[in-house]
């Protein structure tokens, strides 16, 4: 799913491009397809699926109306509403949002269905992550002490993702860790622990080697003694539908997927640290 994911960002980024002095052409007539496509913010509403005919332009002046109804069915409760489409303009480029105006809700199955004034129909089917209690070990920890952020109702045998940074400021801009370093996954429990020190954390964002050894900032070089731990839990698509219609490929071979509706949240959390080292214990005694 993670191809899937950066394959939304990719097309999704494609569509956002500004400052066109040309309208941007339709990338390959593979026949009757469209691309459906959005990522929904369960903690945010409204919420848009945008929708586009690949064999379309995307300018205002040559842009048709879409003729095609698309519909969000909560496959849990049966419940449908037809969407309603709002036309965008941005810079040159025109697309068709579809609006979900109700909070999307957690660990929900969703239908997307699309029907045209030909008859043609598409759908796919996206299920929403569980809602996950956070927590932290500690909130202020010594400079070599271990710290753990504790997620749970974390399905990822089911396709669920969740994407975790470590942060610390120097100077004035904050720095992140690479993404899913230093964690643990129990798929019984559904329980997900990732644990790090301040100083490790330090050596992972700034280290280098200068003459063989590596060289970092010490806890006690930062003027922010702040640790920030943020994330996003993502759900995932569980069926495309039906239709035959391929993905889209451009003119220098790059793919983008057709189909991809992702629901997700986000969240941070904060603890301190100290400059000094964590003070070994002490010897257990014999008597």
């Amino acid at each position: 799913m993670k191809a899937a994911v950066y394959g939304m960002i990719l097309w999704v980024a494609l569509l956002g491009i500004s400052g066109c002095d040309s309208p941007i052409e339709p990338i390959a007539d593979k026949g009757k397809a469209y691309s459906i496509y959005g990522p929904l913010n369960m903690l945010d509403t409204p919420n848009y699926i945008r929708v586009h005919d690949t064999n379309d332009l995307l300018n205002t002046i040559a842009t048709k109306d879409l003729g095609a109804d698309i519909t969000l069915t909560n496959l849990n409760t049966g419940a449908s509403q037809l969407l309603e489409d709002e036309f965008r303009v941005f810079d040159s480029l025109y697309t068709h949002n579809f609006r979900i105006q109700d909070s999307i809700n957690y660990d929900t199955r969703y239908k997307i269905s699309l029907e045209d004034e030909d008859g043609f129909r598409d759908s796919l089917i996206t299920v929403t992550p569980k809602k996950s209690s956070v927590s932290l070990s500690k909130d202020l920890v010594h400079c070599d002490e271990v710290f753990q952020v504790r997620f749970t109702n974390i399905d990822l045998e089911a396709g669920e993702e969740l994407e975790i940074e470590v942060g610390m400021q120097l100077g004035t801009q904050w720095f992140w860790t690479q993404r899913n370093s230093n964690i643990e996954y129990d798929p019984e429990t559904e329980v997900l622990e990732a644990r790090w020190t301040p100083i490790g954390v330090s050596a992972t964002l700034f280290g280098e080697l200068q003459g063989g050894i590596l060289a970092y900032p010490q806890c006690v070089e930062f003027d922010n003694p702040k640790i920030r731990v943020r994330y996003t839990h993502l759900g995932f698509i569980e069926d495309i539908g039906d239709s035959i219609a391929q993905d889209i490929q451009d003119q220098e071979g790059q793919t983008y997927f057709r189909k991809i509706v992702l629901s997700y949240y986000s969240g941070e959390k904060e603890l301190f640290f100290k400059d000094t080292a964590k003070s070994p214990d002490p010897p257990i005694s014999n008597q």
